[in-house]
């Protein structure tokens, strides 16, 4: 059998040259672009359109590192055509089976492809977050305050209303300064990624057909993020007036809502609900956007390492047992 590093590289290699790479990385970079953008015009654009000359929804706040995780919901979907074509193309011109002749073990073959769309997640999305912070650099700091008036101000003061009175066509900016919780929060996402990425390598595995692939790793990216609207509203707070309190501070504020999660909820229900919240990706991403890194952060880690490994451990099962050429189990 030939090493298992010779082939890891290998897809390394294949995967920054392949065009579905670029176009994964332009797509995301797009996204990451269009949030601050759109952001600034209609902050600017309702400033003049405006008869007063501004209102309170002129006020905008709580962007800074918090687009970076909103960045995880898109991701799913870019990951999913990028894997389902990267690694489908392999089983439309026969590639796999010529690397299986040639000595590649199929567990060695199945980590190479698992191991090449995990560095390309992961700088796809470090990418994206990059340009995302350069914009708003950009957007909010430089284009902005020749519009409107800029008032730089802490995360207590934006979330506790009665504290601040708000100027009519003035922005409100703030940026979470604690850098551990924004180190530990990236930490999540890395791990958030692996779980897109050992799906979707599964599902292509399995399906071993592109075409295939790709409508099934689609459906599955609607599906998570689906389901993950659902879920979220279902175990969302909804006594609001014992989140918030003059006195709080940004962190007791997150607590609270950490807290009240689920309360509208009971019993093996609520319990279902509250596993699925913090196990799915996309949900784990909300959270993220919310509370940077919920007391429920380590969880997350340790449900995405459950994740990544039962579906590597039997995509490598599955794809081990089956013909190439039939899809059904070989003896």
């Amino acid at each position: 059998m030939l090493k298992v590093s010779n082939i890891i590289s290998s897809e390394f290699s294949r995967l920054f040259k392949s065009r579905i790479f670029k176009i994964a990385l332009i797509a995301a970079s797009v996204v990451s672009v269009s949030f601050p953008v759109y952001e600034t015009i209609m902050k600017i654009s309702q400033r003049y359109s405006s008869p007063s000359g501004g209102e309170t929804g002129l006020c905008f706040y709580g962007y800074g590192f918090q687009y970076c995780f909103f960045l995880t919901a898109p991701l799913g979907f870019i990951s999913a055509v990028m894997i389902s074509i990267f690694v489908g193309y392999e089983f439309s011109n026969s590639t796999i089976s010529n690397k299986i002749i040639s000595g590649h073990s199929r567990p060695s073959i199945y980590l190479a492809y698992f191991a090449a769309c995990y560095l390309g997640g992961i700088i796809i999305y470090f990418s994206s977050v990059v340009l995302n912070m350069l914009i708003q650099f950009i957007c909010f700091w430089i284009i902005s305050p020749l519009y409107l008036k800029r008032v730089i101000t802490t995360a207590e003061e934006v979330f506790n209303h009665d504290s601040m009175s708000y100027e009519e066509g003035t922005i409100y900016f703030y940026f979470i300064s604690d850098w551990g919780v924004v180190i530990r929060a990236f930490i999540v996402v890395i791990f958030l990624i692996a779980v897109f990425c050992a799906l979707f390598t599964f599902i292509v595995m399995i399906a071993q057909s592109k075409p295939r692939s790709v409508i099934i790793c689609l459906v599955a990216a609607i599906a998570i993020s689906s389901w993950g609207e659902i879920v979220s509203a279902k175990v969302m707070p909804v006594s609001y007036d014992m989140i918030y309190d003059g006195n709080d501070s940004i962190v007791d504020i997150y607590e609270k809502e950490e807290s009240l999660r689920g309360e509208a909820l009971s019993g093996t229900i609520k319990n279902i609900m509250l596993f699925i919240d913090d196990a799915l990706p996309y949900t784990q991403g909300l959270a993220l956007n919310d509370s940077y890194f919920p007391k429920r952060g380590f969880k997350f880690i340790l449900c995405d390492i459950g994740i990544v490994s039962l579906l590597t451990a039997a995509g490598i099962l599955l794809f081990t047992k089956r013909d190439l050429r039939s899809g059904v189990k070989s003896d």
